[in-house]
């Protein structure tokens, strides 16, 4: 079925993977500057009838201010959960950063 089909609700719909990401709330320039994490914890949990093999996830942000980072994550079995550990931190693009000034109401 593509797009443009009429969904048919006699059809079952199948379960997707979930991808559960913790973030923090805000991020600021004192957060970048004392290395405080904007992803703190990274999973995907697999709640399909069927085993999830070679996965790629990457995550950007618009503005452009996160470097592009990318996992492969070789498998997941059916009813489990990947935890993404180690590698979560993601890295800001300093060249995004340029240019951020403190407002005046702050000094």
């Amino acid at each position: 079925m593509n797009d443009t089909e009429p969904h048919d609700e006699s059809e079952p719909e199948k379960p997707l993977p979930t991808i559960v990401a913790a973030l923090g709330a805000k991020l600021n320039l004192a957060d970048f500057q004392n290395a405080v994490p904007v992803l703190r914890e990274l999973s995907i949990v697999n709640d399909t009838t069927d085993g999830l093999t070679e996965l790629d996830l990457s995550i950007a942000s618009t503005p452009a201010f996160l470097k592009l980072k990318h996992w492969h994550i070789d498998s997941v079995d059916v009813g489990q959960r990947c935890h993404i550990r180690g590698e979560v931190r993601l890295n800001t693009c300093r060249q995004s950063l340029v240019g951020i000034s403190i407002p005046d109401a702050w000094h």
